[in-house]
């Protein structure tokens, strides 16, 4: 009888999506508004501002060397860590206008980063070594911060 019990509960469970949320074409993998995974090849990615996306969680993008150039939509806050970790080739990004927090190692080993990146001010945060191994980054532009980060 409890064999059959569990079994008539299994067979009535709605089934649940966790709040995963897919684009048409399965390339971004959305969960509560964080980008956890990409399945692309783009090498000029336009994350789509469609998409709801407050951060880009960690590692994402780690490694890919398709990636040239990222252009991150207004509405993401965060670059999570290890974000773009390796993208040897990414030379150009976007960042969003009102972006808070940048991560730990988010864009370390990018060896062909711009030679100049221009920080938003609404910047409070920038994790250790968030652009370690930058070769050909030479200047970050940080405007004077709005709010005082305490470490």
């Amino acid at each position: 009888m409890k064999a059959f019990f569990a079994a008539a509960i299994v067979a009535i469970m709605p089934v649940v999506s966790f709040g995963v949320s897919f684009a048409t074409d399965s390339t971004y993998y959305v969960n509560d508004g964080v980008l956890v995974a990409y399945n692309g090849s783009e090498g000029e990615l336009a994350i789509p501002e469609y998409l709801g996306i407050i951060e880009i969680g960690y590692g994402v993008f780690m490694g890919d060397d398709r990636i040239i150039t990222v252009i991150i939509p207004d509405g993401v806050k965060a670059i999570g860590d290890y974000a773009f970790t390796g993208c040897q080739n990414l030379a150009q990004i976007t960042l969003p206008s009102d972006l808070t927090e940048i991560g730990s190692y988010a864009f370390s080993g990018c060896y062909s980063l711009q030679p100049n990146l221009r920080l938003p001010g609404t910047l409070t945060a920038i994790g250790d070594y968030a652009f370690l191994n930058c070769y050909n980054l030479e200047t970050i532009y940080v405007p004077f911060l709005k709010k005082q980060v305490v470490s």
